[in-house]
C-alpha cells in the first residue's frame, strides 16, 4: 500500500514582471495583462526537511490584474537543488568505507540532486498601501496546484550496473500531489511601466503520495 505523506515548502520569493500595458497608470486602477518571470529560494519544512535542504525554483506565470486590483494567474516552475539530507541513500550498495563501486570495481562518483516541478493557479488582491499609484501596494494571494519532486542520481563518468536509468527509479523517492500556497508581499507597477516587480514570502503546503510502487 502506498503511504501518504505530508510535505511543507516555505519560500522566500522574488519576481520580475514584464508588463504589457499602455499609457500612464499613475492616476487610476487599470486592467493589466502581464507575464512574470520568477526566481524563488526556498527552505524545506515538515517531512520534506528530512530529505532536502534549501533549494531553488525558476518559473513563469501569465497574469490578469483587474481594475478592482483582484488578480488571477496561471503558471509553473522548475524545482532544483543540490542538498540531499538522506545519509542512508544507496546504503546497500556502499562498501565498508562508504564508496559505491562501478563495473570495474573502482570507486565511482555518485551525486544526488533535488529535482521537481509545479503548476497551478493563483488568486490575489493588491491593496494600495505604501504605493506610488493605485495599481501597486501590499499583495495577498492564495494558490492551488499540483507538484512532483524526486532525487536525481548522477554518475556520468562511471558505469554502475545497479544505477542504470531503469534501476534509478527504485531509489529516486518520487512523489506527487496537490498543494496549496499563501503569498504575502509587495507589488509595484511603475507609472510608465519601466520598472515592475513583486517581492515577498510564499508558504506552500503539499499533500503528496509516492509515485513508485516499490
Amino acid at each position: 500500500m502506498i503511504k501518504k505523506a505530508f510535505l511543507l515548502f516555505s519560500a522566500l520569493t522574488f519576481f520580475t514582471n514584464l508588463s504589457f500595458s499602455q499609457g500612464n497608470i499613475g492616476d487610476t486602477t487599470k486592467t493589466l495583462t502581464y507575464v512574470s518571470v520568477s526566481y524563488q529560494f526556498f527552505l524545506a519544512g515538515g517531512d520534506l526537511d528530512k530529505i532536502y535542504g534549501p533549494g531553488n525554483m525558476l518559473g513563469g506565470d501569465f497574469n490578469i490584474k483587474l481594475s478592482n486590483n483582484f488578480e488571477f494567474g496561471i503558471g509553473g516552475a522548475y524545482i532544483f537543488g543540490d542538498i540531499i539530507r538522506q545519509d542512508s541513500l544507496l546504503h546497500e550498495m556502499r562498501t565498508a568505507s562508504g564508496n559505491i563501486l562501478d563495473e570495474d570495481a573502482v570507486a565511482a562518483g555518485v551525486f544526488f540532486q533535488q529535482r521537481g516541478w509545479k503548476t497551478g493557479i493563483t488568486f490575489s488582491k493588491t491593496f494600495s498601501v505604501l504605493s506610488p499609484n493605485p495599481n501597486s501596494g501590499i499583495k495577498l494571494g492564495l494558490g492551488l496546484g499540483y507538484s512532483q519532486h524526486w532525487i536525481r542520481i548522477e554518475n556520468q563518468e562511471n558505469t554502475i550496473p545497479q544505477l542504470t536509468d531503469e534501476y534509478k527509479t527504485y531509489y529516486d523517492r518520487k512523489v506527487g500531489g496537490i498543494y496549496i500556497e499563501e503569498f504575502l508581499g509587495y507589488q509595484l507597477f511603475s507609472d510608465k511601466g519601466y520598472v515592475n516587480f513583486i517581492a515577498g514570502f510564499e508558504f506552500r503546503q503539499g499533500f503528496s503520495s509516492p509515485l513508485r510502487t516499490y
